[in-house]
């Protein structure tokens, strides 16, 4: 769920505590719509436990989705992919499941 492809730091989020709840909802329906994926909920995380370890946390707005940020790993994850993993282990064993709230 939080690892990405091998050799990248950057792990792509949303900053739930910054977006409407139907906003953000219809925002990662359309992302899942455009993978050809469907949308169940989030992996949430609190951005404190997103920052241990040595990762960093940046808000990182790209074009359609304004709560986007990113988790950096420690730069010594990019070459070691065992690294990586513990790093996706470790940020999974932190999350809680949000399920997608119910249509009106």
């Amino acid at each position: 769920m939080f690892l990405e492809r091998e050799g990248e730091t950057r792990v792509s989020v949303d900053r739930l505590s910054a977006a409407p709840s139907e906003e953000a909802t219809s925002i990662a329906s359309a992302v899942g719509e455009k993978r050809g994926a469907s949308f169940y909920g989030w992996a949430f995380l609190p951005a404190s436990r997103a920052r241990e370890n040595g990762r960093e946390t940046v808000a990182s707005p790209i074009e359609d989705n304004p709560y986007h940020a990113d988790i950096i790993l420690p730069e010594a994850a990019s070459e070691d992919r065992e690294e990586q993993k513990r790093h996706a282990q470790e940020l999974a064993d932190a999350s809680n499941w949000r399920d997608r709230p119910a249509s009106p």
